[in-house]
């Protein structure tokens, strides 16, 4: 896939446009997020804890906020966020801030850009033709938009700027070169069931 602030998609075999929610953790977004899902089974197959050790499942309650205080993603108070530690779904050093953590305990962590979504990347701006996008496809400026590069792999990206003849496409996430401050709190601690152990 070709990116950069003079190139320009001619090939829509390799690109395919789609529209995409970009919430962070979104279009986010924005990726390494674990699932939120049922506790209910996992505490029947999975001894309760007290203390986060890397390989456990646990629920928490998270509230992430930008510098100047903008709230960008937190978890409804009903469905708290599930994933395993260590397992590699969340951004760097998530996990590492959680083990040690106590059943209901709170903290705040804060991430800079290098540990969170990375700088952002001139070279990852590209611009698409309009003749490549499908017909009665109408783009609009800050609408996410989902692309495939030459592998099939997903680039999710968003519209910064329409004009006659192409789209300008940013394919930085959305909370590149941000600080991030997370509030977190561990609701639930399991012990990792057997088919759980592959992180």
């Amino acid at each position: 896939m070709k990116a950069g602030s003079g190139a320009r998609a001619g090939t829509a075999a390799f690109l395919m446009v789609a529209l995409m929610l970009c919430g962070l953790l979104a279009a986010t977004g924005c990726g390494k997020k674990g699932n939120r899902r049922d506790s209910g089974k996992q505490s029947a197959v999975a001894e309760s804890k007290l203390v986060v050790e890397v390989g456990d499942r646990v629920q928490m309650q998270y509230r992430g906020t930008l510098d100047d205080g903008t709230v960008f993603d937190e978890s409804p108070a009903e469905q708290p966020l599930e994933f395993i530690v260590g397992g590699g779904r969340l951004i760097p050093g998530f996990g590492d801030a959680m083990i040690g953590m106590k059943l209901n305990e709170e903290k705040i962590v804060a991430f800079t850009p290098e540990d969170a979504y990375g700088e952002w990347d001139e070279g990852k701006i590209m611009y698409l033709s309009r003749d490549d996008l499908p017909d009665g496809y109408k783009p609009e400026e800050g609408m996410g938009i989902g692309l495939q590069d030459g592998t099939g792999r997903p680039v999710p990206g968003t519209i910064v700027l329409i004009g006659q003849d192409s789209v300008k496409v940013d394919l930085n996430h959305p909370l590149a070169g941000k600080n991030l401050t997370f509030e977190i709190k561990v609701i639930s601690i399991w012990g990792p069931p057997a088919e759980d152990l592959e992180l």
